[in-house]
């Protein structure tokens, strides 16, 4: 019998068994009956539903079908994101079965460290920190080299916030507590500092959304919005949507059109980058927040008693809530929860008496 000739009901059980990426790749142009199958957006739900108890709201799976010539990845599909997250799955499955043997650590802050960002140079993969010790290091991720620049006194005080733009790998701001928002230029073996922007009170957090928009939080203010083409004397524009409160942390993409923030008053909220204005729909919170990140029209707020909250970002309704517990004695997890949202799922960091990560649908 050939592979055509098969029932349904098998063929889907040998796509269980298949790699996601290969049954998108290659098992889908055997023959035009397998691929009308495996095009199928209702497939693809049942089965990250079944492997990974994904759910995807309902405004996350109305994308057109692709094309003979697509791949998952060239549209934002439900079928992607489901591949996105078995892919992820596996990778963190298989990572951590020599997870042990993998981890090293090295000398670097004395200080605590506030601000973590990785990226790519031509295919080199680096990372950049800063900390309350006032200096930023730039992390060559080599496996069997530890290689770094070191910029001490990078600040006048902690450094709470830093940010690469995806257009320009080369430059990255820093936020301090100097009140300055630095732009610095990544040089051979070496870190430079090009453009300072004085914001009259401590700098919180800073989005550089292209080589020229920048986006500041401050401690008494926030959402500030700067073109830093021009003198950044003063602000294009400014919106104290969590009054005179600080503003901790802002996060958006290019491809939204809301920045989004948290600050003292436990108030998530939202500004419209066009008009810089405050959107009608906020969430309060009854608890401290501690990290909120946006990625792929997915919006995820973390709280201090390790709870995690997904979000619709157009409104601001709330979607999805997790909670995650510590596996020596299932209590709630408590601080701060640093967050990283991919298609594939939501990264977390903890630190309670050690550091460790999970994985979230």
């Amino acid at each position: 019998m050939y592979l055509e000739e098969l029932p349904l009901e098998i063929l889907l059980r040998i796509f269980d068994y298949l790699p996601p990426n290969d049954l998108w790749i290659n098992f889908r142009a055997v023959n035009r009956r397998l691929n009308l199958l495996i095009r199928e957006q209702s497939y693809w739900l049942k089965r990250a539903n079944y492997l990974h108890s994904l759910v995807l709201p309902k405004r996350l799976t109305g994308s057109l079908p692709a094309t003979d010539n697509d791949r998952p990845g060239s549209f934002l599909s439900a079928i992607y994101r489901c591949i996105a997250t078995e892919q992820t799955a596996t990778r963190w499955s298989d990572s951590l079965k020599n997870f042990a043997h993998s981890v090293s650590t090295v000398d670097a802050h004395y200080g605590i460290i506030h601000a973590i960002r990785l990226f790519t140079i031509n295919g080199k993969y680096f990372c950049l920190t800063g900390a309350r010790d006032r200096q930023i290091i730039l992390w060559d991720l080599k496996p069997t080299i530890n290689n770094n620049w070191t910029v001490e006194k990078a600040h006048d005080g902690w450094i709470w916030s830093i940010s690469c733009s995806k257009y320009n790998v080369n430059s990255f701001f820093s936020a301090g507590w100097d009140s300055i928002v630095k732009k610095w230029q990544i040089a051979e073996a070496s870190i430079l500092p090009t453009q300072k922007i004085s914001v009259d009170t401590a700098a919180l957090s800073c989005v550089s959304e292209n080589e020229n928009i920048l986006y500041v939080s401050t401690f008494r203010n926030g959402t500030l919005l700067y073109d830093t083409r021009a003198p950044c004397t003063s602000p294009l524009a400014s919106n104290n949507c969590h009054g005179q409160r600080p503003v901790f942390e802002l996060t958006t993409m290019d491809n939204c059109n809301q920045i989004f923030s948290i600050g003292d008053d436990k108030q998530l909220a939202a500004v419209d980058k066009r008009r810089f204005e405050s959107l009608v729909g906020t969430y309060q919170s009854n608890e401290s927040i501690s990290h909120v990140d946006y990625e792929d029209r997915q919006l995820c707020l973390s709280l201090k008693n390790g709870h995690f909250l997904f979000f619709d970002p157009e409104t601001l309704q709330l979607e999805n809530e997790l909670i995650i517990s510590n596996d020596d004695d299932g209590s709630g997890l408590k601080g701060d929860q640093s967050i990283r949202v991919t298609r594939g799922g939501t990264f977390c960091a903890c630190r309670q008496d050690k550091y460790f990560i999970c994985f979230i649908h």
